[in-house]
């Protein structure tokens, strides 16, 4: 499962929680009426490959093949914006706290294990982020989530006998 998919089911968890819709920033769909989490992924700079961690183990039974495990680890932070009418001010900020709530819970450490997400930071505060519009004030209010991804890859691939080749020239010369 790619990683904005991993991030969407956590995300997806936490508005279905606090009773509302989620939207994906800067889309071309009609915007929700009511309050909405809008998110974006800023950031997937993950570490160069030099530092990926590749282990290799021999497989029983089996001496033509061997196990290669790629690991990494990927930094992406997440800017969460809950967004409304100015009317909804004060509903707003509440649905933004039930959010970071629902990020402390049990659910969401499960989701994150499922997921293979490590949050690192699920935002110690809630920001305003309002800004004027042409067409009136509008509420923003939101929190960047940091996770850590973790992605493992596993193949086989064939091996050589070194032995047995050195051994065939050592003949032929």
């Amino acid at each position: 499962m790619t990683i904005p998919k991993r991030i969407k089911n956590i995300l997806v968890a936490m508005t279905d929680e606090a009773g509302i819709k989620l939207a994906r920033a800067e889309q071309n769909s009609k915007r929700p009426s009511e309050i909405f989490l809008s998110y974006k992924i800023i950031s997937t700079e993950g570490e160069p490959s030099w530092q990926r961690i590749e282990t290799r183990h021999e497989i029983e039974d089996n001496s033509e093949l061997v196990k290669i495990t790629e690991k990494e680890e990927i930094q992406v932070m997440v800017s969460c914006t809950l967004i409304g009418d100015a009317r909804f001010y004060s509903e707003v900020w509440a649905k933004s706290y039930e959010c970071m709530a629902w990020l402390e819970s049990e659910e969401a450490e499960n989701l994150f294990s499922e997921n293979k997400l490590l949050p690192i930071d699920t935002g110690s505060s809630v920001q305003d982020r309002s800004s004027h519009l042409e067409t009136g004030y509008e509420t923003r209010l939101g929190f960047d989530i940091i996770f850590n991804v973790l992605s493992i890859k596993e193949r086989n691939e064939g091996t050589i006998d070194a032995e047995k080749i050195i051994q065939s020239m050592n003949k032929e010369a």
